[in-house]
């Protein structure tokens, strides 16, 4: 959910929610439960949303006074409407704005994600897209494949975290690598030589 709200992809919100409404509901929870449920979801992504700005005293009430309000709705509907809302309004300054804007607020979207399992399909779907179309859209404003794009970004990365005396295989996953031999020859590749001996020249 966040990252449709980071996109801004506002029409994938409200489905979410009411599917996950409806797994609370099918988990057995009884009211309580459920309210909690949407508190910590809520929660969550409020936190995500608001982790790279600092939020105003009049933010954080309006923030704290949701929060506290999912406790007083008797209807699920109204809980999701309000939610929606609520998420909508929070995350408005991310709507997009054409092609262009798109493509902007994609490259933002890989420079502070690129340490996720970020896939092209994935993000395609966010910004309303084909994958094809935004793999040829991609390639025609960055000159690179999307997954080259996302190397590059991980390696230079890297190479930040390397300098801060950080260990291989902390900064292999640090930058999304899982594993440590996989990252060590995506290294090499693109600088020409391996993490360690860019660490101690």
């Amino acid at each position: 959910m966040y990252y449709n709200l980071d996109v801004g992809n506002q029409d994938a919100i409200l489905p979410i929610l009411k599917e996950a409404a409806a797994s609370f509901i099918q988990q057995g929870q009884d009211e309580r439960s459920v309210k909690e449920s949407f508190f910590f979801l809520s929660n969550a992504v409020i936190h995500k949303l608001t982790a790279e700005s600092r939020m105003e005293q009049e933010g954080a009430m309006t923030v704290s006074l949701f929060l506290n309000g999912i406790f007083q709705h008797t209807h699920m509907d109204d809980l999701v409407a309000e939610a929606h809302r609520f998420l909508i309004t929070l995350a408005k300054e991310t709507e997009p704005g054409g092609h262009e804007q798109d493509f902007k607020r994609m490259i933002d979207f890989i420079n502070r994600h690129y340490a996720d399992n970020l896939k092209l399909d994935t993000l395609a779907g966010m910004l309303g897209y084909s994958t094809a179309y935004l793999g040829q859209l991609f390639k025609s404003k960055t000159g690179e494949y999307f997954n080259t794009y996302l190397d590059k970004v991980r390696i230079e990365k890297a190479k930040e975290f390397l300098g801060r005396g950080m260990k291989v295989y902390e900064v292999a996953e640090r930058v999304g690598y899982t594993n440590v031999n996989y990252f060590h020859s995506k290294f090499k590749r693109y600088e020409g030589r391996s993490p360690s001996e860019y660490k101690n020249p």
